[in-house]
């Protein structure tokens, strides 16, 4: 298999691992050698370190939330020992009963170590409906 099949896995992974609430399986993904920072869709989801995410991902997967990810686009650039990956997905699912969907886009830094391509950076953002297509600021609050 080559490098960006391997890396397009990861992101299968995280998927699984989210489905699962598996904290273990999620941090399996990222990098245990140097390190490690994220941005997520919450105003508070500004972390750096792995006891950072892992917090993270024990508060999201304690929550009443059934989350399903539907990946589209994905670009992924491989330099050397480190990538990084480009993609869009849609999220659903439901939330203490209550169905939720938004579009997500992600930006993903890999290192490769010991053979494995590891998560050492991950920025989630919502697309904002606020902002018309053709335009370059949003024309009202989302």
């Amino acid at each position: 298999m080559n490098d960006e099949h391997l890396i397009l896995a990861t992101l299968e992974t995280y998927q699984l691992a989210f489905a699962e609430k598996s904290v273990e399986k999620m941090m399996a993904l990222f990098t245990e050698q140097g390190a490690l920072g994220g941005i997520g869709t919450g105003e508070d989801e500004y972390l750096f370190g792995r006891e950072a995410a892992r917090n993270l991902f024990q508060r999201n997967f304690s929550a009443d939330v059934d989350v399903n990810f539907q990946w589209g686009e994905r670009f992924v650039e491989v330099l050397g020992d480190s990538a990084w990956v480009q993609a869009t997905a849609q999220v659903s699912g439901t939330e203490n009963g209550v169905a939720f969907s938004a579009p997500l886009r992600w930006t993903i830094v890999l290192a490769r170590e010991e053979g494995a391509w590891k998560w050492v950076h991950r920025h989630v953002s919502v697309a904002t409906s606020s902002q018309e297509q053709g335009t370059a600021y949003p024309d009202k609050e989302d």
